[in-house]
């Protein structure tokens, strides 16, 4: 029981160091340290508990017996002490951060600190925690202990329970927990308890017993009570260890002393009341006056750092004298951090003691004198916001309201609304009348709480600011009235005069000095515009804010104004550059760890994907948005996902889900307030209508939705004009009279002004569709050519307006029309999606009666049926094989085994387009030629069939062509092996001819794997074959000895070996390979080797030809056979 440390066996000591966070571990004099090995082995043998909780009263030595076991523990660790002003979940996840930065120095903690700041919505506050300390356990290593002392000073109503209940929840097993409290905290402890996750060293445990006891006073105070005594200060104290301590102080001056032998609470009472005798008399009475002031003073702070006290005592040594405390322990501790360096704190019942005579030596105005003049020395040093805090707490408003001015936005940055929202309580109401700036912040933190409220207190500031000049107040006022309007759904008139207000101040142009200001006005025009206003003016205005905000690095709204750039521009028909975006939006959503982020990736994706009419990958992004809402409770962006879902929906063709989800979308927005959301939907199922062909409901809700996109309260530029157009389109085929073209030419106009490209050219062909039922011949030429060239020039093939009918409708009137690049258009855009609806329009034209309308109807109708063929790969290096669709073709599916045979012909010729004669001659030398001709026609139709089942008549054979008495391959549709092989043989010449060997070994490697074997092997005995095999055969060669070459440079000398071998393989005459392998053996010591290559050489040239190797083969033989 004397050891001063657990054994050996117990707790090992490791070579790895254990680490606590310097500016977060209390010191302990070594000389008031026993080792309580019984603690220390209930401790160690729940090591592996999620959480300990050591639970015991002030004074009871919980801080110093855990210090003492993690000692022993191998697992960094860091020690977090608890303060009243951690009540706030911010400043709590603050201090952590910085203890965990303590610790872990060669990380890059820094981005955690700007986490609270990222949201600038409401969600639900377990959520927003999760988010935080998944971030934070994301970026340190494990395991590791984390330490929180002192969860009773957080108070029972305080947030933060909140955050460490989630903080419990969310750390994964590595990483254990260590609660140091004086009264249960409020968490859900018992669920932990039933699942063997927690354990709980309580009072009692803690309490010191007999022997401790005695083991305690021996080591302090040997031979100084005896073992009676020693029972009757046990059984009085109950083993307190704070009871014990000011024991052992107070018999350092006085003997025989008696303890009070009251239950444990009455003695805890009575210790407390001592323990403030004891401060008074034996300790704080000792010092000077001088002293006593440094000690009441300081006690105002949490942390006592040196430069403060050196700045409010400059004649006082009292720095010496704190330190002569923390040596003797007398209930000051020393800490360190990076910022401050070395600070004090006192123990928390010496600073009661301290605030109570603080509070009963000086008067109410000595006390705010001090409190000012300490406030003065932090403004000066910085530390403006305890200066903020000690000016409210002496009640000078004045300052503290120039404070709040200097330091209110940094906190709403930061996050810290929370605390702003404090400090701003503690001012009289009437300090609000005048003041703009304490106006405007008090609406930011009540900026999702009282939106009504709000919009008065931002139009007063703004009024004020504008009385005092004040640009960055008036730049920021109206960029959160905006916000607040637009959450409203406010009017659009009034809206668009604070949007017209801070783009006509000369402040937001050109104040270099109010960058933020400007950025957070920019972004909110941005995202106003994008979502109600004008598109171009969106994009501009976010993109200012961008670049505003990459200036100052201010992720957050840079990232959030990425988000309306690619809607605007998405919107804008811009896909290119919103393809581009949207990667940088990905790269934005993983390194920004703002919990509503990835939804706005998401969604961003969602939009894009739908206009581009990708269907599979539109429905992913949706979906991945909505887990995003569901799991991190951004229920606010409900009504926004699921408008942006019926979009889809509609867009998709999926009726009944779009019904479904357009009426609850409409009860939401009703019952929320939300207009806007209210006449999108209802826009939204209108479109819905016409795309299902129910042509009078549809123009019944494009006629509600204009009215309601009109009306000031819910007007939105861009909807409104998309309804004008979609209208439009209806009534041309829904009424019986011919719609006014006012309507169109306003929506037109629109699309013009903001450079809307696929929108503007939709709206040209619903007018061409329209002025062709008035027979307006000249305005049907006009507006197709223009609609073409908008969709040739930003190649649209997805429309967002018409739909298929309308698509086939367009390309008819393109033709009879002799529109320029008419066909172009048809073939290449339009019937990428609508394919089946243009053939069956354009085979109504083969009847035309002008023959250059039924020609282009033939070609396009050919063109599109071949959009929609499968490709055929031809495989003839190796065993003969035809894929269709990657699919090889069965022999039952061969029309004959002619058909085939015709195929292997036109394969073997010399060129592409093979003369009709020479395959006459070729597969029925002794036909007639009438028999011959006969066979001819049956035996390329038997081939067609073969290779198309379903050919379609109208469009006939889309593989094999036949043409001026040449037939030949379509060479988009036909791939053959040998000309993929001859491409690569020729890549590779090329890079060989540069210099460039690494890419040509490259292309030659490639070009060997194609090479199966000799071309058409299994047809042996047909001659005409011949010529192809050869040339093949002879590529094939080249690039095993060019392979060889490349490898032997290289130093490969087993791929060299073996390309060699290949080619006497297959060209078993090739004395040149021979020769080769001979040297390429010689060259890397393997004599044997060559020598029998030589005589595998004579032997294959006597057999074959009768005839010698030639005298360069037979020089090396000599050469390698030469005595040495």
């Amino acid at each position: 029981m004397g050891k001063t440390a657990p054994p050996e066996k117990t707790f090992p000591t490791r070579s790895k160091k254990n680490i606590h966070s310097r500016s977060h571990t209390l010191r302990s004099p070594e000389n008031k340290i026993i080792p309580r090995l019984r603690l220390f082995n209930l401790l160690a043998s729940n090591r592996d508990k999620k959480m300990i909780l050591i639970l015991g009263q002030a004074a009871q030595g919980k801080t110093t017996l855990a210090s003492s076991f993690l000692a022993h523990e191998p697992q960094a660790h860091v020690w977090i002490n608890l303060t009243a002003e951690d009540f706030a979940p911010v400043n709590l996840f603050f201090k952590w951060v910085q203890a965990l930065q303590s610790t872990f120095t060669e990380k890059d903690l820094s981005p955690l600190l700007h986490l609270p700041s990222q949201t600038i919505s409401p969600r639900p506050e377990d959520l927003l925690y999760r988010d935080w300390v998944r971030a934070a356990v994301q970026s340190i290593p494990n395991p590791l202990l984390i330490v929180l002392d002192g969860l009773d000073r957080l108070g029972d109503q305080a947030p933060s329970w909140k955050l460490l209940q989630i903080l419990l929840e969310e750390t994964p097993p590595e990483i254990r927990l260590f609660f140091l409290s004086r009264e249960r905290p409020r968490l859900n402890l018992e669920k932990r308890m039933m699942s063997q996750e927690a354990f709980i060293l309580t009072n009692d445990d803690l309490a010191f017993t007999l022997d401790e006891v005695m083991t305690f006073f021996k080591r302090n105070r040997p031979n100084l009570f005896t073992s009676e005594q020693l029972r009757t200060i046990h059984q009085t104290t109950q083993g307190w260890a704070g009871g014990l301590r000011i024991l052992l102080e107070l018999v350092g001056t006085q003997r025989g002393v008696q303890p009070d032998p009251e239950r444990l609470d009455r003695i805890l009472e009575s210790l407390t009341h001592r323990a403030f005798e004891y401060f008074n008399e034996e300790l704080f009475s000792t010092f000077s006056e001088a002293i006593q002031e440094v000690l009441i003073r300081s006690s105002i702070f949490e942390d006592i750092e040196l430069q403060t006290v050196k700045e409010l005592f400059p004649d006082r040594n009292a720095e010496e004298f704190l330190e002569n405390l923390v040596q003797r322990n007398l209930f000051v501790s020393i800490s360190f951090d990076r910022t401050n360096g070395r600070h004090y704190r006192f123990h928390q019942l010496f600073r009661d003691f301290l605030q109570e005579k603080f509070n009963s030596r000086y008067t109410k105005a000595d006390q705010r004198h001090f409190l000012n003049q300490t406030a003065d020395i932090l403004e000066k040093t910085g530390d403006l916001e305890k200066a903020l805090s000690l000016f409210l707490k002496a009640e000078n408003f004045q300052q503290a309201r120039a404070l709040v001015k200097r330091i209110g936005l940094d906190l709403f940055k930061q996050g810290k609304t929370e605390v702003l929202a404090r400090y701003l309580e503690i001012f009289p109401q009437d300090f609000f009348q005048n003041d703009p700036w304490l106006l405007f912040f008090l609406s930011l933190t009540r900026r999702w709480l009282e939106i009504e409220g709000n919009i008065e207190r931002l139009k007063k500031a703004l009024h004020l600011f504008e009385r005092q000049k004040d640009e960055g107040g008036i730049l920021l006022t109206l960029a959160y009235l905006i916000e607040a309007l637009m959450l409203k759904g406010g009017s659009w008139k009034e809206i668009l005069s604070f949007i017209q207000r801070g783009e006509t101040d000369p402040a937001y142009e050109h104040h270099e000095g109010l960058t933020y200001e400007r950025t957070t006005l920019s972004y909110q025009i941005g995202m106003t515009h994008t979502i109600r206003g004008n598109l171009l003016q969106g994009y501009r205005a976010s993109q200012k804010a961008y670049l505003l905000a990459q200036k100052i690095g201010n992720d957050m709204i840079q990232g959030r104004s990425l988000f309306d750039i690619i809607i605007a521009k998405t919107f804008l028909g811009d896909y290119e550059q919103a393809e581009v975006l949207i990667k940088k939006m990905h790269t934005f959503s993983e390194r920004i760890q703002a919990p509503d982020f990835r939804f706005y990736y998401y969604l961003s994706k969602t939009v894009l994907e739908t206009f581009h009419g990708e269907e599979e990958s539109s429905f992913s992004a949706i979906e991945k948005a909505l887990m995003e809402v569901d799991s991190k409770g951004l229920h606010y962006w409900q009504p926004v996902a699921v408008m942006n879902q019926l979009f889809q929906a509609v867009y998709f063709d999926q009726f009944e889900k779009s019904q479904r989800l357009g009426t609850f979308l409409l009860k939401a927005a009703e019952r929320m307030g939300l207009p806007f959301i209210k006449a999108v939907a209802t826009l939204f199922l209108g479109v819905n209508f016409f795309r299902k062909d129910f042509l009078a409901e549809a123009i019944e809700w494009l006629s509600r939705a204009v009215r309601l996109l009109s009306a000031d309260e819910s007007r939105t530029e861009y909807h409104l004009h998309y309804a004008l157009a979609l209208r439009t389109l209806v009534l041309i085929h829904g009424s019986k009279t011919p719609p006014p073209d006012k309507e169109l030419a306003q929506a037109i106009n629109y699309f013009e002004a903001v450079q809307a490209p696929l929108f503007l050219a939709e709206s040209y062909l619903i007018a061409a569709l329209l002025a062709s039922t008035q027979n307006r011949r000249d305005q049907v030429l006009e507006y197709l050519t223009a609609g073409t060239r908008l969709l040739l020039e930003k190649n649209y093939d997805h429309f967002m307006l018409i739909r298929g009918q309308e698509v086939a409708l367009v390309s008819t009137l393109l033709l009879e029309y002799e529109v320029p690049k008419a066909q172009e258009c048809i073939t290449g855009l339009l019937a990428k999606r609508y394919g089946p609806l243009i053939k069956g329009e354009m085979k109504k034209l083969f009847n035309h009666p002008r023959s250059v309308v039924r020609e282009r109807a033939r070609e396009i109708y050919k063109a599109v049926h071949r959009t929609k063929v499968p490709l055929l790969h031809l495989k003839t290096l190796g065993p003969f094989q035809v894929l269709r669709a990657g699919t090889p073709l069965k022999d039952e599916e061969w029309e004959g085994k002619v058909a085939k045979k015709m195929l292997k012909a036109v394969l073997s010729y010399g060129s592409p387009r093979v003369p009709k004669d020479w395959l006459l001659e070729t597969l029925w030398p002794e036909a007639s030629p009438t028999s011959a001709e006969r066979n001819f026609k049956t035996t390329l139709h038997r081939l067609r069939i073969s290779l198309e089942p379903e050919m379609d008549e109208a469009a006939g054979s889309s593989y094999v062509h036949q043409k001026n008495n040449l037939v030949f391959l379509d060479e988009q549709l036909c791939r053959r092996d040998t000309d993929h092989f001859l491409s690569l043989v020729q890549q590779g010449r090329d890079e060989e001819k540069n210099g460039r060997f690494q890419e040509a070994l490259s292309f030659f490697q490639e070009a060997e794997r194609l090479y199966q074997g000799d071309f058409l092997t299994e047809d042996l005995y047909e001659i005409w074959i011949l010529p192809r095999q050869e040339e093949m055969k002879r590529c094939f060669v080249e690039i095993l000895f060019k392979l060889a070459r490349l490898y032997q440079t290289r130093g490969s000398f087993r791929p060299a070996e073996t390309c060699l071998r290949k080619i006497i393989l297959n060209d078993p005459l090739n004395e040149e390979a021979y020769r080769k392998l001979m040297l390429h053996y010689s060259d890397h010591g393997h004599r044997n080797e060559a020598l029998k290559v030589y005589e595998q050489c004579r032997q294959v040239l006597k057999s074959a030809l009768d005839v010698s190797p030639d005298k360069s083969t037979t020089a090396i033989y000599k050469k390698l056979t030469a005595p040495l």
